[in-house]
C-alpha cells in the first residue's frame, strides 16, 4: 500500500476487530478473519487508487462479507438420482417410494 494515510486506516480497522472480537464474529461468523482483512487491505488500495478517499463505506464493508461468504460457503451436495422406483427383489418388486 503506497498512502501512508491507507495504511493508517487498515491499521486502524484490524486493531479495532483485534480489540473486539465479538464484533468481529457478529460480522463475519466463522469465515476466516485473515482473509477478511486481505479483502479489506485490497478494497482500500482500489480506493486510493480510483480517488484520495480510502475509508470503507457501509455499503463495501457489506459486499466485502457476501464477497468472503461466497468464497468460503460450503458447496451443496450432489443430489442422486434414482432411475427406477421399483427394484425386484427374491420377494417380489419393492417400490421405493
Amino acid at each position: 500500500m503506497d498512502n501512508i494515510d491507507g495504511q493508517i486506516y487498515f491499521k486502524k480497522v484490524v486493531d479495532y476487530f483485534e480489540n473486539n472480537p465479538k464484533h468481529l464474529y457478529s460480522l463475519i461468523g466463522e469465515m476466516n478473519k485473515d482473509l477478511f482483512y486481505l479483502k479489506i487491505k485490497n478494497r482500500i488500495q482500489e480506493n486510493c487508487m480510483k480517488s484520495s478517499e480510502f475509508e470503507l463505506s457501509k455499503k463495501e464493508l457489506a459486499g466485502l462479507v457476501f464477497e468472503l461468504f461466497q468464497e468460503t460457503k460450503p458447496k451443496p451436495k450432489k443430489k442422486v438420482q434414482i432411475d427406477a422406483k421399483f427394484v425386484e427383489t427374491n420377494f417380489g418388486y419393492f417400490s421405493l417410494n
